[in-house]
């Protein structure tokens, strides 16, 4: 199993607008074929600042998931810059089942 998992820090002010636009954007992803399924979770957080958020795609290949990025992922991306610009961290990792 591939894991692409997305790690999120956001603003509370925005969280409500940006947990919206997040699952209309991880329903989109989910039709561009290169994955199985993915989940949204929100984690623990003590930070009464902000919010943090961990979305794991289920990648169908590794190839699958170069593909997105070699041809999709910056205009996904965009996406979510161009609506909430500097407003919130993220940071991507590659999980691979052992």
């Amino acid at each position: 199993m591939l894991i692409y998992e997305v790690n999120i820090k956001i603003s509370n002010s925005i969280y409500d607008r940006y947990i919206e636009w997040l699952e209309e954007h991880v329903k989109e992803m989910l039709t561009l074929d290169h994955f199985k399924e993915a989940k949204i979770f929100k984690t623990e957080n003590q930070n009464n600042e902000t919010e943090e958020i961990c979305v794991h795609y289920v990648c169908k290949s590794r190839q699958n998931l170069q593909t997105y990025f070699d041809t999709q992922a910056q205009s996904m991306r965009a996406e979510g810059t161009d609506a909430f610009q500097n407003q919130y961290e993220i940071h991507r990792r590659i999980l691979i089942e052992t």
